[in-house]
C-alpha cells in the first residue's frame, strides 16, 4: 500500500512538473503553414516586402516569420485563473556561432479558446534574415520550458 501512494504521489508531481500539454507545432510564413519537421530539414523561402529586384538593390526586407503553438485551453486553466505567459527568445546561427536576437513576451487568455477548446499562441519574428533560426519558448508561469515532441528548441531554415 505504501509503495502504491509512493507511486502515485510522483505521477502527480511529474504531471504538475509538465507544466502544459501542448497538441501541435507550427511554423507560418505569409500563410503558408510549416510543421517542426519540414522546418528543419527542408526549411522554406522568405517572402519579399517589395518587388525582389528592387529589394536586393536596396536592402532586402521580408515579411514575419511566425512560431505557432496550440495548446488545449483546459490544461492552461489549472496553471493559472487568468492569463498565461509564454517567453520566446530568438537565436540566428552564423556559422557555429549562435547569437541572441531579442525575446518576445506573449499572453495566452485560456478563455478565448476556439470551439474545439484549444487556444494558440502565435509569436512573430518581424523582417527576419535568411539563415538558421532557433526559438526556445519558456511558459513563465511555472517557468518550465515548453516541450513538443521531446524537443525544446524549435529550428527553423530561412531561405
Amino acid at each position: 500500500m505504501k509503495r502504491i501512494c509512493i507511486i502515485l504521489i510522483l505521477l502527480a508531481v511529474c504531471g504538475m512538473s509538465m507544466g502544459q500539454t501542448q497538441i501541435h507545432l507550427a511554423w507560418d510564413n505569409d500563410g503558408k503553414v510549416i510543421t517542426d519537421a519540414v522546418a528543419e530539414t527542408d526549411g522554406t523561402e522568405l517572402v519579399a516586402l517589395v518587388d525582389a529586384s528592387v529589394a536586393r538593390s536596396l536592402r532586402e526586407s521580408y515579411k514575419p516569420v511566425s512560431l505557432v503553438c496550440t495548446f488545449s485551453a483546459d490544461e492552461l486553466k489549472k496553471l493559472s485563473d487568468g492569463v498565461v505567459t509564454f517567453e520566446v527568445k530568438w537565436y540566428f546561427y552564423m556559422s557555429t556561432r549562435r547569437t541572441f536576437m531579442g525575446t518576445n513576451t506573449v499572453d495566452v487568455d485560456p478563455s478565448k479558446a476556439d470551439k474545439d477548446g484549444l487556444v494558440k499562441m502565435v509569436c512573430s519574428k518581424s523582417n527576419p534574415r535568411p539563415g538558421w533560426w532557433e526559438v526556445q519558448i519558456r511558459n513563465k508561469t511555472t517557468d518550465q520550458p515548453v516541450t513538443f515532441a521531446k524537443k525544446s528548441t524549435f529550428s527553423i531554415l530561412l531561405k
